[in-house]
């Protein structure tokens, strides 16, 4: 087999390759399109809409180089570059996106916390919109994701050192940023000749004991450093003590002045999907799968790059040959 006929020989297949892959895409969408749930018809349209350009692009790119088409091989590799650029303006605006935002560790706790200033603009624009921010919030209900908590974490003390996600952390419980100093706050106010603060940090602690029997402040300040772990790892930011993976006494004053303590509920309807952690714990998702989504596109721009050279050779082949004819 000549060199010039390989060319045509790859192009032909691995459209004919691809022609069934967009046909099993658009059966995708087309099987999402039938299901009830809103979350899921969300895709239908860009998952359709993938699969009939990736048929076309492969129709013209099989059919071109079957007949050995110049002008339909032609059409095939412009298309081709303009899917090629627009990978790459895709990928490198991910990347730029999804720079920023790390999240904080919490002392007491095995997972992070994410603040919603920490993102892009792009992030907080998208977020903050009200209209999107219903839908999203429509689907996170959906998902169930915090009314599975008590099935994962069957105790409070499973709970309390488990490693949620970013959206379990952020929509599911009061924010626990600044968690240490609640508990040096419990410190201080045993000291205080008032002693309701100091009964509320000892009933919320899980260890209540270290606190109690300390006579002196000097004691008090003597207590090491994994007694404190364990006494924060009881206390959120707010203050809410937690009976269980998914419910907070919220019958306590808020330690904290923050507005999303105000806005956390036990409803299953409304948890903390109002507040900003929340919307912080969607972005950190959104940032991971993008992340993904970009590296995928980078093998994606590599691999097409490829068939992209491939093709400009069975192109030029399919044109030479043309030209022997006459």
């Amino acid at each position: 087999m000549s060199s010039s006929s390989t060319s045509i020989f790859l192009i032909k297949w691995i459209n004919f390759l691809t022609m069934l892959l967009a046909v099993g895409v658009i059966g995708f969408g087309l099987w999402v399109s039938s299901h009830h749930d809103g979350c899921r018809k969300s895709l239908t349209l860009p998952v359709i809409g993938l699969g009939a350009i990736i048929f076309v692009i492969s129709v013209i790119g099989f059919f071109g180089a079957r007949k050995n088409k110049p002008v339909l091989l032609w059409i095939y590799l412009i298309m081709l570059f303009f899917i090629l650029v627009a990978i790459l303006i895709f990928t490198v605006l991910a990347f730029i996106v999804t720079n920023n935002g790390s999240g904080h560790h919490v002392n007491g706790l095995r997972f992070k916390e994410y603040q919603l200033e920490d993102y892009s603009s792009w992030f907080l624009k998208q977020l903050n919109n009200s209209h999107n921010w219903e839908r999203l919030k429509s689907c996170l209900v959906k998902s169930n994701d915090c009314n599975n908590l008590p099935r994962k974490f069957k105790t409070l003390k499973k709970y309390k050192l488990a490693k949620l996600t970013p959206i379990e952390a952020g929509c599911c419980r009061p924010p626990s940023e600044s968690v240490t100093s609640v508990a040096y706050y419990c410190l201080y106010a045993s000291y205080l000749p008032f002693k309701q603060p100091f009964a509320l940090c000892a009933q919320m602690c899980i260890l209540p004991s270290l606190l109690r029997g300390v006579k002196t402040w000097k004691e008090k300040l003597e207590i090491n450093a994994v007694k404190l772990k364990y006494i924060t790892i009881c206390l959120n930011w707010c203050g809410y003590p937690a009976v269980n993976a998914s419910y907070y006494d919220l019958s306590y004053h808020p330690m904290s002045a923050h507005k999303d303590c105000k806005r956390y509920k036990n409803s299953r309807a409304v948890k903390c999907y109002y507040c900003d952690s929340c919307k912080a714990g969607v972005a950190q998702y959104m940032k991971t799968e993008w992340r993904v989504v970009a590296i995928f596109n980078v093998v994606l721009f590599v691999l097409l790059s490829i068939i992209y050279f491939v093709g400009c050779c069975a192109r030029r082949n399919a044109a030479r040959s043309h030209l022997d004819k006459y």
